[in-house]
């Protein structure tokens, strides 16, 4: 995705998805957590999540390819300043005006999905709905126009025309009983044209952007796939959160159970956890970092295991983590911080923490030249992680595979 790399390209993707999740979130008015396992809220709100981190992957690649596009005029290359304004401009396209469209697309969606549901459930006895417009100065004329329509539930009528009909659609449908009202002859209903990416049922597709939006339609082939698998590991990670918060939230040896919906992020302590009397402001820090940016964070037990027993910090992402402060932000210090994370020999992940906000990617680099060649050494302490994650400011600033 115009060559940013792949920590940059997850950070935008979840900020994005995030701000529409929580749209959807409020439109539906229930999250994934509050639904029974496999019911009709819960599988609409698994399409809707889908697809808001499809939508968010689609316009971060194209907001990637207008800033990197921007760094040429014809073909002359743009001086810093011209490229920085110039990237000023797109961003705030991308992410104020257009952002604040979205979102409020996100909720009514939602809405009209969650509503849609609910018609699905007592269809048998009410089995029409009726076109409602907001008759007012600022209501479109085709809006206008569709109001009062009644129609079967099941007629092709709901697939063009179940609102919303367009950006800012204030219209409604309304489910009525078979006993007072007439079905809208055909012949007495004049159709409007619907723009194409609302020539959808949401209610049916459970989406809040359908693949008519010319983010979807120009995205170049090679990325459709790609999105796609990703915003299914999206969906699976956010529901794989969603069920531990429950088993953690209903287990009384954990406090300080969070699960949020609009980022899948999940957090607990368990109560016989140890916090360092000194840094223990460090592991908390850490942790809601980690659980702002949708990650899941579990502190363990720390007793109960015999005398001599070193614990890791508990898990990050189901694996075992191990939290070390560097403080100063040599590479000295970032070396003897892998190695105090390599003394628990189950540590998969090791954290390192910069409360100064000193990181830099120079001394970072020494410091893992130095500590890899500890595992050379015979008895010097060396543990291969299966990741190591920087984080300093509120942010994970950096992210590799070992």
């Amino acid at each position: 995705m115009a060559h940013l790399p792949a920590r940059e390209q997850d950070g935008l993707l979840r900020e994005t998805a995030r701000l529409l999740m929580q749209g959807a979130g409020a439109g539906y008015g229930k999250n994934m957590v509050e639904a029974a396992w496999d019911s009709p809220d819960f599988k609409t709100l698994e399409k809707l999540t889908e697809n808001v981190y499809h939508f968010a992957g689609a316009k971060n690649f194209h907001e990637l390819r207008d800033i990197t596009d921007a760094l040429r005029d014809g073909d002359r290359l743009r001086s810093f300043e011209e490229f920085h304004g110039e990237a000023d401009k797109i961003i705030g396209k991308y992410n104020r005006e257009w952002l604040r469209t979205e979102y409020s697309q996100a909720v009514a969606a939602s809405q009209a999905a969650a509503r849609w549901n609910g018609f699905e459930q007592n269809k048998d006895g009410m089995p029409f709905l009726q076109y409602q417009a907001i008759m007012d100065v600022n209501t479109r004329p085709e809006h206008a126009g569709l109001n009062g329509i009644i129609k079967r539930m099941n007629d092709p009528f709901w697939s063009q025309y179940y609102p919303p009909n367009g950006y800012g659609c204030r219209c409604e449908a309304v489910q009525m009983p078979k006993s007072s009202c007439r079905e809208t002859p055909d012949t007495k209903i004049t159709l409007p044209p619907v723009p194409e990416m609302f020539k959808v049922n949401f209610g049916k597709q459970g989406v809040a952007f359908p693949q008519g939006h010319p983010f979807f339609k120009r995205l170049p082939k090679e990325q459709v796939h790609l999105l796609k698998e990703r915003s299914r590991m999206e969906v699976r990670r956010i529901i794989r959160n969603a069920e531990e918060f429950k088993k953690l939230d209903a287990n009384t040896d954990y406090k300080d159970v969070k699960f949020d919906f609009a980022t899948g992020g999940l957090k607990a302590t368990h109560r016989e956890h140890n916090f360092d009397p000194q840094k223990g402001h460090y592991e908390k820090d850490v942790q809601n970092i980690g659980y702002q940016h949708g990650n899941a964070v579990v502190f363990g037990a720390e007793k109960g295991k015999g005398i001599g027993i070193k614990y890791t910090e508990g898990t990050w992402n189901y694996q075992n983590f191990e939290i070390r402060g560097c403080e100063t932000g040599t590479a000295g210090n970032i070396r003897s911080g892998l190695k105090h994370c390599a003394i628990k020999g189950d540590t998969k992940i090791a954290v390192l923490y910069f409360p100064e906000k000193n990181f830099t990617q120079a001394a970072f680099d020494e410091g893992l030249i130095k500590y890899n060649g500890l595992k050379t050494q015979p008895g010097k302490q060396y543990l291969k992680f299966e990741k190591i994650i920087c984080i300093q400011n509120g942010e994970i600033i950096l992210e590799i595979n070992h």
